[in-house]
C-alpha cells in the first residue's frame, strides 16, 4: 500500500476500537479514551459516533470547548443522529448554555420519545427542572 492511499477499516474494526475507548472512558482514563476516539475520527471521519463519544470524553474530562466542537462535527456528520444530540445538550448544560440545551433535549425527546437516547434526555431534562445545572458550588 502506498503512502498516499488511505486506510479504511471496517465496521468490525471500527466496533473494537469504540469499545476500546469506551473501556478506558469507563474506568475513567480519558487521556486513553480520547486518543482513541481521535484515532476513530482519523479514521472514519465520516462517522458521527466517534465524533460523539470523543466529545463526551472530553466533557467527562472536563474539556467543555473540545468536547463541544467534537459535538457540532457529529452532528454536521448526521443532523439527524439523537446519539449525538443528547450528549451535545448534556455538554451544553455543563457550559450553562441552559436554554440552548433544553432545546436540544425537546429535540431528542420529540424525535425518541422511548429509546435510550429520549430517555436519557428525559433525565436531563428531569435534573435541569430541579436545578441541577443551576446550582453553585
Amino acid at each position: 500500500m502506498g503512502i498516499d492511499q488511505k486506510v479504511r477499516p471496517n465496521a468490525e474494526q471500527v466496533r473494537f476500537l469504540l469499545e476500546a475507548g469506551q473501556y478506558f472512558a469507563s474506568r475513567s482514563r480519558m487521556a486513553e479514551a480520547c486518543d482513541i476516539f481521535q484515532g476513530v475520527t482519523t479514521l472514519a471521519p465520516e462517522r458521527s459516533i466517534g465524533w460523539t463519544l470523543l466529545g463526551d470524553a472530553f466533557m467527562n474530562w472536563d474539556k467543555f470547548d473540545e468536547s463541544m466542537k467534537a459535538h457540532e462535527k457529529a452532528l454536521s456528520i448526521d443532523p439527524e443522529s439523537t446519539f449525538a444530540r443528547v450528549y451535545y445538550a448534556q455538554t451544553l448544560l455543563f457550559k450553562k448554555q441552559k436554554d440552548k440545551a433544553v432545546a436540544e433535549l425537546r429535540k431528542v425527546m420529540e424525535k425518541d420519545p422511548n429509546g435510550s437516547d429520549g430517555t436519557l434526555a428525559k433525565q436531563l431534562m428531569k435534573a435541569v427542572e430541579q436545578g441541577v445545572f443551576t446550582k453553585t458550588k
